[in-house]
């Protein structure tokens, strides 16, 4: 579901998990989605999340114009293989999802990608 957001508003990206499972992800902006000029904006985080909550500070607003939230996120088994995350970017969640790694085929190991439009005017 696409969201908007005012270019007077700076970025503030949250990212809350739970469970025992491991998690490595790459979320970030781009501008012009689909289009041969697409291009990475804003890189709101990158690496593991080691609190339950992660915070960055907030990043630079962003011009008026058409975007899109892509976050990578790797869930693999670690304490278990539960997980449950949430990410949201100035209070929208473009991200959730939980289960457990455990119970998928093969590796324990699951890619997530999840894409969301976001107008800012």
């Amino acid at each position: 579901m696409a969201f908007s957001t005012s270019a007077a508003d700076a970025l503030k990206f949250r990212f809350r998990k739970t469970g025992g499972a491991k998690m490595v992800m790459r979320i970030a902006v781009w501008r012009d989605p689909g289009t041969p000029q697409q291009e990475r904006v804003r890189l709101l985080f990158v690496g593991s999340a080691p609190s339950k909550v992660e915070t960055p500070a907030p990043l630079e607003a962003l011009g008026a114009g058409k975007y899109q939230v892509v976050a990578v996120i790797m869930v693999e088994e670690a304490v278990s293989g539960t997980y449950d995350y949430e990410a949201s970017l100035n209070g929208h969640v473009f991200a959730a999802r939980s289960g457990d790694v455990n119970t998928s085929a093969g590796l324990d190991v699951e890619p997530f990608i999840h894409r969301e439009n976001l107008t800012v005017t």
